[in-house]
């Protein structure tokens, strides 16, 4: 993304994806069907970053067609309905991304992305740093982000 300060909309929505968990990301099927699985990643320099085992589905899908989509969504609470049943919803905020993926190909380069996986889903640490030998059995895709959009749907 170009200007990735213009791009985010509002306040929270870079803050929010550094700290969720769980993304949705959507590939292309052989059949053009998209197929969403939850990943683990990190947002880092206006970019995602997944990492699979590199003989995955997600893979072979990547380097067939790179177009991918993510969704992270935290919901904070079910708003019952009062008067009509559309009138049900939840409190929440989503962030959904498009871009293009790609797998990265440098080990240095891996090696440094899977240890900031690391330290993000295991912050108190408890493993052995990350070496350019474990990327042998990784594989990281790299998300250009092209358009995101952010939903703060906040309702007491």
């Amino acid at each position: 993304m170009d200007k990735e300060a213009k791009a985010w909309k509002t306040s929270w929505g870079r803050e929010f994806l550094e700290s969720v968990e769980i993304l949705h990301f959507a590939t292309l099927g052989e059949d053009g069907a998209p197929v969403v699985r939850p990943v683990n990643f990190l947002y880092q320099d206006g970019k995602v970053y997944i990492h699979s085992g590199p003989e995955r589905g997600k893979i072979s899908q990547i380097r067939r067609d790179p177009r991918v989509c993510l969704e992270a969504t935290e919901a904070f609470a079910y708003i019952p309905a009062k008067e009509t049943p559309c009138s049900a919803t939840y409190s929440f905020r989503s962030v959904i991304l498009k871009g293009e993926a790609r797998v990265i190909e440098e080990k240095f380069r891996k090696q440094a992305i899977l240890q900031k996986i690391m330290e993000k889903y295991q912050p108190k640490g408890g493993y052995r740093e990350v070496s350019v030998k474990d990327t042998e059995m990784v594989a990281i895709i790299e998300i250009e982000i092209q358009t995101l959009s952010e939903k703060d749907h906040l309702r007491g």
